[in-house]
């Protein structure tokens, strides 16, 4: 898999994931699609930001990827989400979970899971009015997770100085390779280095496919 491999809608998910993260705040980035998979709304983390653009929230925890996604939506707009997808880096959480279920979208794509934290996607089956909802959760991806985990990482030794080793402990269960690079990326500096410079992260996406297919083969000598 190379970058030129992913649909548009991981494209930009992962593109404001990685905005988020040159931002400071936690890189998730999310997309919401209509039925025809083409981009109608796109959001992302914001919890450590003072600012957002209009409809979106910043500087609270409740600023979440799949939020600013759907706070953009107006009343009239869920007349057109017959067939619309959510995309998002990350498994969405009980609180995003249950925004989407709210706006009535069926389908949700994730790429890395969080089950042993925040995930929220498997309370779906687990209560009457959301079984109602028959919503569709697929997730998480081989790939795009270990990717998503490398951001992840380095974000939580960068930023979260009190509980980082708690939570890369639990994500270590799922995803042991993008723990172990995301710790490697920290300790070079790599994803700090590069932040500022326009368009990085598609190369990046690219040198990190390579460096967990290393990884992997490493450990299956």
């Amino acid at each position: 898999m190379r970058w030129y491999d992913l649909s548009e809608p991981w494209k930009r998910s992962f593109l404001q994931a990685w905005e988020a993260y040159c931002h400071g705040s936690i890189p998730i980035g999310a997309v919401l699609v209509n039925q025809d998979g083409a981009i109608m709304l796109e959001g992302r983390n914001r919890i450590h930001e003072k600012t957002a653009p209009s409809k979106q929230i910043s500087s609270n925890r409740l600023a979440h990827a799949e939020m600013n996604v759907l706070l953009q939506l107006e009343l009239s707009d869920y007349n057109q989400l017959e067939g619309a997808a959510i995309y998002s880096t990350m498994e969405p959480c009980i609180q995003c979970f249950g925004a989407i279920i709210l706006s009535k979208i069926k389908q949700v794509y994730f790429a890395a899971l969080d089950d042993k934290l925040a995930g929220g996607t498997t309370i779906k089956d687990q209560h009457g009015f959301i079984e109602s909802r028959n919503i569709k959760v697929n997730g998480p991806h081989p790939i795009l997770s270990e990717i998503q985990m490398i951001l992840r990482t380095d974000f939580l030794l960068r930023y979260e100085n009190t509980r980082s080793e708690e939570l890369i402990a639990a994500h270590a269960i799922d995803y042991p390779l993008g723990v172990t690079l995301g710790r490697d990326y920290f300790a070079s500096n790599k994803l700090m280095y590069i932040k500022d410079e326009p368009n990085a992260f598609p190369k990046l996406f690219d040198e990190m496919v390579i460096d967990i297919k290393k990884m992997k083969e490493a450990h299956t000598v």
